[in-house]
């Protein structure tokens, strides 16, 4: 997990992802996603585990709940896109398409054994 101090307020926010070079989404001290220009922290990051900032008193588990929370939602996101992606990929298929697609993972799989 990475935090970063606020210049204006002192506190520390939850870093998610850039947006763009010049801001990224944050989790904030009252537990909101936001995205803020990156001109807003030291430059300077602190690295760690969410226990680690909470223990030391850098932010609250609340925050670190929502961070997790976040994270498990865009993979959730991400395997949901997948699943979409695979499903279009099949149904574009000929059967004859299809059954050579199977053959060639069988071959596969008893290469490997």
């Amino acid at each position: 997990m990475e935090i970063y101090k606020h210049k204006a307020s002192g506190k520390y926010f939850i870093f998610i992802d850039y947006v763009s070079q010049d801001s990224a989404l944050f989790v904030n001290p009252i537990a909101k996603i936001m995205e803020l220009e990156l001109a807003q922290f030291d430059d300077e990051s602190l690295e760690n585990t969410g226990d680690y900032f909470v223990d030391n008193g850098f932010i609250t588990e609340e925050l670190v709940n929502h961070y997790q929370m976040y994270q498990d939602f865009r993979k959730q996101d991400a395997e949901a896109k997948n699943n979409v992606e695979v499903e279009a990929f099949f149904e574009g298929m000929s059967r004859e398409g299809l059954e050579a697609f199977i053959s060639r993972i069988k071959e596969r799989l008893n290469k490997k054994e």
